[in-house]
């Protein structure tokens, strides 16, 4: 069983990620792989060099993230390029430690699940929603950027409207923590019977 997890930034993905940890499926977090990714000399840097400039590292090869979000955000085909380069190097390792792994439970920890194709892959495609106001304090909390930056990286997401017509399970993050675990355990109960 693959289980194929997303929602927009600040929704709730990672509590949902492990709690199926929790209840014994392996899980694999594409935005962890993508830093292993982007680790200092890594294949993915030199290739965003390529892309973007230089300038989007430093000497060491050392991707510096803001330079690279700045250079990526400036225009549609640079989004779109990025997205691209980064989804396809994402995919393949995901591919990669699944085949690995040997588990019977998988869990696949995707912000961009349906934008980078990776739900075909998946057997359900679980679907956390939150409200705007609360991804955004999140967002700005975690990240350290300004209301009007998350804004901005949430518009070039994919609706949540549109992910709900497209997933199995829909998980509304709207109350506590506890409620929030509360309702994932009761949808593992219900669909896995774990």
């Amino acid at each position: 069983m693959i289980i194929g997890i997303t929602g927009g930034m600040g929704s709730g993905k990672s509590t949902l990620a492990n709690v199926l940890k929790e209840k014994g499926f392996s899980v694999f977090d594409a935005d962890a792989i993508y830093k292993e990714l982007t680790g200092p000399g890594e294949a993915l840097v030199l290739k965003l060099e390529e892309l973007f400039g230089r300038d989007v590292s430093d000497e060491n090869h050392s991707l510096n993230r803001a330079r690279l979000s700045e250079a990526a955000f400036s225009s549609e085909e640079n989004i779109r390029l990025l997205n691209e380069t980064t989804h396809k190097a994402v995919k393949d390792e995901i591919e990669r430690r699944v085949s690995e792994s040997g588990s019977d439970l998988i869990a696949l920890d995707i912000p961009l699940l349906f934008e980078s194709g990776s739900d075909a892959g998946c057997d359900e495609v679980w679907l956390v929603v939150a409200p705007l106001k609360d991804r955004l304090e999140r967002i700005v909390m975690r990240d350290g950027i300004s209301e009007d930056e998350a804004l901005k990286r949430i518009s070039h997401q994919m609706s949540d409207e549109d992910k709900i017509k497209l997933s199995d399970v829909v998980i509304y993050n709207d109350s506590t923590y506890e409620e929030l675990v509360n309702k994932i355990d009761e949808i593992v109960k219900e669909r896995l019977k774990l």
